[in-house]
């Protein structure tokens, strides 16, 4: 298993059967199964505090992330086409043939807005991407409903749409 650099992204492959067979801890197998999303942080931190450590404060940078990207995980494969809602928050092995794939753009995820009567900062979140400034101002009696994007403060995303 080697850590992989592309353009400043760590990643990790790791084959899911190999890992199970391997790994003493069957309980980290069932959480990695219910709860990916937490599991995953868990090792890719695990595994960026043994690479500091192996490595030291010059060669490994504190701030780096290491992602852990599974396959050959053959219980929960499904066509991607079947893919839906119902498998947020799950752990799955996606089988199909993109088609068509649009650009790479940033999508907003969070920004502050400045209010421009007061200058009171309101940071507002957008979970689905929506994009859209507070309704009014929640400084006490100022009520104004005109604000200002701070973009400097802007936490985007990349998003990309992918037909099948």
């Amino acid at each position: 298993m080697h850590v992989k650099e592309v353009d400043g992204t760590f990643s990790l492959p790791l084959d899911f059967l190999q890992f199970r067979k391997l790994s003493e801890l069957q309980e980290f197998c069932v959480i990695l199964e219910s709860k990916p999303k937490d599991a995953l942080l868990c090792m890719s931190a695990s595994l960026h505090k043994v690479f500091f450590e192996k490595l030291g404060d010059e060669s490994f940078d504190d701030f780096v992330k290491i992602n852990i990207r599974l396959h050959n995980y053959p219980e929960s494969v499904i066509a991607l086409k079947n893919l839906k809602a119902a498998y947020i928050d799950r752990l799955v092995y996606v089988r199909g043939t993109v088609v068509k794939v649009s650009t790479v753009k940033p999508l907003v995820m969070q920004m502050d807005f400045a209010c421009t009567k007061c200058g009171t900062s309101i940071t507002r979140d957008f979970p689905d991407g929506k994009f859209s400034p507070p309704p009014i101002c929640k400084l006490h009696g100022c009520k104004c409903r005109t604000f200002n994007p701070i973009r400097s403060t802007a936490r985007l995303i990349d998003f990309q749409k992918i037909r099948w």
